[in-house]
């Protein structure tokens, strides 16, 4: 009897290693991409979404990173709703057509931001060059520079914050002082 009571224990240490052993990291296997699978419906969407709060020189001011089931216009009410104290002498905000018309009502509401749709010249065709849209454009693409917040490697939504924003900084920063 007293052998058959340890046999139990044997197992569940067994149990404890094997578990262990397969979280560790192991180095050879390749990271797992962050975006998880998020049931909406009969539809599942993979992914992530940024909603990129610049400044009219184009340099970021906030960023959030949530599921990319949850719309522009959630992402931005949640940016806002966060930051809008922060920046007291902003007076604009500009977005582009993915916003709905809700943002405006709820903008008015809980913010003191005018809202500023920015729309596509009528009549144009396929891609096109909006005026002032091309700031924002163009921090994205700073932002694709940066190898680690290029692509989601991580699962932590945080994490791929604090890369968009180091990668920022950096940026800032070799301006101030380029390498040479």
């Amino acid at each position: 009897m007293i052998a058959s009571a340890k046999l139990p224990e044997k197992r569940l240490i067994a149990m404890k290693n094997r578990l262990s052993a397969s979280l560790t990291p192991n180095p050879q296997r390749r990271p797992k991409l962050g975006a998880n699978a998020v049931s909406t419906g009969e539809k599942k969407i993979h992914g992530r979404k940024r909603q990129f709060w610049v400044d009219t020189n184009g340099f970021l001011l906030r960023v959030l990173v949530h599921p990319a089931h949850i719309s522009d216009t959630e992402g931005a009410e949640w940016l806002l709703t966060e930051h809008h104290q922060d920046f007291p002498r902003m007076q604009e905000v500009r977005v582009d057509e993915g916003y709905k018309a809700g943002l405006a009502a709820w903008m008015e509401a809980h913010t003191a931001f005018k809202l500023n749709v920015i729309a596509k010249i009528p009549g144009t065709k396929g891609f096109a060059v909006i005026p002032k849209r091309w700031v924002v454009e163009r921090s994205i693409a700073w932002t694709g520079r940066n190898r680690l917040a290029s692509r989601e490697y991580n699962r932590n939504q945080d994490v791929s914050e604090a890369f968009i924003y180091l990668g920022s900084i950096t940026m800032l920063l070799n301006r101030l002082h380029p390498r040479k």
